[in-house]
This record gives C-alpha cells, sequence and structure tokens, in this order.
C-alpha cells in the first residue's frame, strides 16, 4: 500500500501529559492521557490494518427454522475502533420480525458495530452518589429490514438475508455477503484471514 492510497484527511494532533514534580493532575489530565493512547492505537488500525472483517462473524441459519446466528468474532470499524464479538450471538427472527402477510419476501441486513458501556458503580462524591467505575468496550449486532448506509463508518456489514413468510413464519431462503444499498454495492469485507483459537 503506497502513502497514496491512505486517507490522510481530517489526521488529529496529539497532545500528552508534561510530567513535572509537583504537578497537580486533574481528571481532564488523566483523561488526556488515555485519549492518547486511544487514538494513536485507532489511527494505526485504521490507516493500517483498514476497515472490515479479521476474524469469525459468519453467519448462518441457526435452529429451529428462522433463527441465524453470528459467530465470535474481531473486526475494526472505519474509525479505527476494535468490534470484538466474544460470544455467538442468536436472533429468533420470527419473534422480532413477524409480517402478518404470508407469502412476503423481504431482505434482512446484519451489521455489527462498536458499542461502549458504563459497567461496575461505585460510591461517588457529590449529588449523584455512585459513579461508573469502568467503561466496557465491546460490539452491538444489529438485523434490521432497513439496510445500513453505505457511507458510515460505524457499521460493518455481515450479510444480507432473504427471507419468505410461509405460515407465518419467516424462512431463511438464502444469506449473501454482499448486497446493492441506494446503487453501491455493500460487500463483507474480510482485511484477515486468520481464525478464532
Amino acid at each position: 500500500m503506497s502513502t497514496d492510497d491512505l486517507d490522510c484527511e481530517g489526521l488529529p494532533s496529539f497532545k500528552r501529559n508534561h510530567y513535572f514534580y509537583g504537578k497537580l493532575l486533574s481528571v481532564e489530565d488523566f483523561q488526556i492521557e488515555q485519549q492518547y493512547f486511544v487514538n494513536k492505537y485507532r489511527l494505526i488500525n485504521r490507516l493500517v490494518h483498514g476497515t472490515g472483517i479479521v476474524s469469525g462473524l459468519e453467519v448462518t441459519k441457526g435452529i429451529p427454522i428462522g433463527t441465524i446466528e453470528v459467530s465470535e468474532g474481531f473486526a475494526l470499524d472505519g474509525r479505527g475502533r476494535e468490534v470484538v464479538l466474544n460470544t455467538k450471538f442468536k436472533c429468533d427472527l420470527n419473534q422480532k420480525y413477524t409480517p402478518n402477510d404470508v407469502g412476503r419476501e423481504r431482505d434482512l441486513f446484519v451489521t455489527i458495530r462498536y458499542e461502549e458501556t458504563k459497567v461496575d458503580p461505585i460510591p461517588a462524591p457529590g449529588e449523584t452518589k455512585t459513579e461508573f467505575n469502568m467503561i466496557l468496550e465491546g460490539a452491538k449486532i444489529e438485523v434490521d429490514w432497513v439496510p445500513p448506509d453505505p457511507s458510515s463508518t460505524d457499521t460493518i456489514f455481515l450479510a444480507k438475508i432473504s427471507t419468505k413468510t410461509r405460515r407465518k413464519k419467516i424462512c431463511i431462503e438464502k444469506i449473501e455477503d454482499s448486497a446493492v444499498v441506494r446503487g453501491r454495492t455493500l460487500t463483507r469485507v474480510v482485511i484477515g484471514k486468520r481464525k478464532l483459537a
């Protein structure tokens, strides 16, 4: 890959703490310290490794009929964030999406995106009395009739599922790794070939 291929527009400036004896450290100083390293590795992920699936995240038919599964896996989004799905995701399309008209054919789109959740509440001074101690990084799978935005840097396309309803049950006709949305082709992009151990 040549440097001409890299998207270098809008590269961030990096600011880090300068430590000296007697410096009073505030919450902002520690946040700047974290952001310095987080932004550096996300920039490297984005410009060196790219966007897409590194390992796993296969979408397959599950049991019973009308169920899908997404295998554990790892991906990088368009912002260089690491998207880790550490447990298999299962979705019963009949519970979540039930079209009333028998025989209707529709497409579902499966995407994954980075998600942060504040966890581990602890006592804190002031009016709030509790505050979250940690931020858990993870993934959110979305299964929707609405196609994803092809220009999104937040979502990673996993699959298009063609469905048909029979006797008010959704049957999976086909699972594909590409789809045309608003004139643009969405494709499941794999940037690595390693299998999870």
